[in-house]
């Protein structure tokens, strides 16, 4: 893998954050959706006031 300056940026404390905190809730959002999936498979209603799929 070649280093290419150009999109080679410093990344400073609030990137990173910024970049950990994105990759985390990308993380919790398909965790959740797997989640639900499962809950939906398994049968159970995630939302009582939601309509059943068939």
């Amino acid at each position: 893998m070649e280093k290419n300056p150009r999109t080679r940026v410093p990344v400073d404390g609030s990137q990173a954050a910024e970049r950990a905190l994105g990759q985390a809730l990308e993380r919790a959002a398909r965790t959740k959706s797997r989640l639900i999936l499962l809950c939906i498979t398994a049968g159970f209603p995630t939302k009582p006031s939601s309509v059943n799929a068939p």
